[in-house]
């Protein structure tokens, strides 16, 4: 059986395709929280807190976190993500 070593780059190379897709930024844009994030959100201080929300795909959880935090960063290597 042929074995192949997944690289690093072979993974983002994956993910870039995966997410670049219309379809793929069509059902990450919601733009409501699921319950288990409002759960865990709201459980958490974060007013004196530095986010870096990394993967931040199209934002969905921007509009809940950046207002209950210092500072707020969202970053995604996959640019068809971030609207």
């Amino acid at each position: 059986m042929d074995q192949r070593t997944v690289t690093t780059n072979d993974m983002i190379e994956h993910n870039l395709n995966a997410f670049e897709k219309d379809k793929a930024v069509w059902m990450f844009s919601e733009d409501t929280l699921q319950k288990p994030e409002k759960v865990i959100f709201d459980s958490l201080n974060l007013s004196d807190m530095r986010v870096l929300d990394l993967g931040v795909g199209t934002g969905r959880t921007t509009p809940y976190l950046a207002p209950r935090c210092k500072t707020y960063i969202g970053v995604d290597y996959a640019e068809a993500m971030i609207t």
